[in-house]
């Protein structure tokens, strides 16, 4: 919620749909702090509402191991990890990587092989979301001097509870108003009769569309908060990024009977730099770095990045990555010579993509953070409403969350359903 409100007011969305996984972002950085010392775990810590890294972590693998990892019936979810580095990785950061984040390692070598390896985390995203995720880095994101490559995948693909939500049949074109006053568009839109889990406030209200689970529950939902005004959807992302209770305080529990209720189809792929995001809401410290001018000594003194519990550059005392050959010294050019020398390079890389229509909903999402050296670049229950209307004909915001978690698993807005 932290970073919605700050995207909306800059270019990386600007006139665009937007979307991005709230959770794949926040796994990134636990992962992140699993390897971080000093004031910059504080700082992640502070950022992620975390006492200290073993409950984060102890947070984290819960979320991925009962929400992510247990098979369910009528939906396909997955999250995993990736870590690609040229050196040895910590016993200690190795185990957490892997039972926590699910994360596998492999050994690489950046110094001759770093296109190779681009293309091999690229090809590893794609793969992992099943074809949704494509160039995840881009082609600079990789050189000699990179040390090591943290990332993660999560795909969804869930259906909707009811098996009459959206009839094909009752789908038509219909008018779409854009912001500023554009001529609006035609769109298709779904329709559906029957009653809706609609909850309707003084500026905004909020649909619920729950998807199948097991037993026919409802583990997962997608809802949809639509402003009154046809221009309203700045306000209401003020309120939504401003409000911590708003996921917990505005949403419907009971089902009311509609009159007039149209969804659009939609389709978008998103992907933004999320550094200067992350900066400007306060997390800064994994990001600095300094050295001396004109001089090949590395300066380290007001070095803010203490990556320190991630590799080990203590042969005796480290273990190599899976799939690492043993008789293959990675070349002097990437190996790690001082801990103390390592920051977050120029960007942390999220791309995001989701898909809405009568089945159902297709998501996925990957973040990918690429380290370098330094120098180198629930509501009480409510009495039952007579029937409503909910029309999205006009920008909206949404979101797919958990619903026994609260984990929000994508959340986005959509500003032209047309728009790709």
């Amino acid at each position: 919620m932290k970073l919605v409100k700050d995207v909306w007011l800059n270019d990386e969305s600007k006139n665009k749909n937007f979307v991005f996984s709230p959770f794949s972002m926040d796994n990134t950085l636990g992962l992140l702090a699993s390897g971080a010392s000093g004031d910059t775990l504080k700082q992640i810590l502070e950022f992620l509402n975390s006492e200290s890294i073993d409950d984060l972590n102890s947070k984290n693998s819960q979320l991925i191991i009962d929400v992510l990892c247990k098979t369910k019936t009528g939906l396909e979810l997955s999250f995993v990890g990736g870590i690609w580095c040229s050196s040895l990785l910590k016993r200690s950061f190795k185990k957490v990587s892997r039972t926590v984040y699910k994360s596998t390692a492999d050994t690489v070598d950046f110094a001759n092989n770093s296109k190779e390896v681009l293309k091999r985390v690229n090809t590893w995203a794609e793969n992992k979301t099943n074809g949704l995720i494509q160039e995840l880095l881009p082609a600079n994101a990789v050189d000699e001097h990179t040390v090591f490559i943290l990332a993660n995948s999560l795909y969804f693909k869930g259906s909707w509870n009811r098996y009459d939500q959206f009839p094909p049949s009752l789908t038509e074109m219909s008018k779409f108003y854009l912001l500023d006053g554009k001529q609006p568009v035609d769109v298709p839109f779904m329709s559906s009769r029957g009653n809706q889990y609609i909850r309707c406030f003084e500026s905004f209200r909020v649909l619920r569309l729950p998807y199948k689970g097991d037993w026919n529950s409802t583990d997962f939902s997608m809802y949809i908060i639509l402003p009154e005004e046809r221009d309203g959807i700045g306000a209401l992302i003020e309120k939504v990024s401003s409000d911590p209770s708003f996921l917990d305080q505005y949403l419907p529990v009971g089902a009311v009977p509609t009159r007039d209720f149209k969804i659009p189809k939609f389709k978008i792929c998103f992907n933004f730099e999320a550094k200067r995001i992350l900066k400007k809401v306060g997390l800064v410290f994994p990001f600095d770095y300094k050295m001396a001018e004109l001089t090949e000594m590395l300066y380290t003194k007001d070095l803010k990045a203490e990556l320190t519990e991630m590799l080990n550059t203590d042969d005796s005392k480290a273990e190599l990555t899976e799939k690492s050959n043993t008789n293959r010294m990675v070349n002097s050019k990437s190996t790690l010579h001082s801990q103390s020398t390592l920051h977050v390079s120029e960007e942390v890389y999220h791309k995001c993509f989701i898909e809405v229509d009568e089945v159902g909903t297709k998501a996925a999402s990957a973040t990918a953070v690429v380290v370098k050296k330094v120098g180198v670049k629930g509501p009480s229950r409510v009495t039952p409403f007579p029937p409503v209307d909910f029309v999205a004909d006009h920008p909206f915001m949404f979101i797919i969350k958990e619903e026994q978690t609260g984990a929000v698993l994508f959340m986005g807005h959509v500003l032209n359903p047309l728009s790709n």
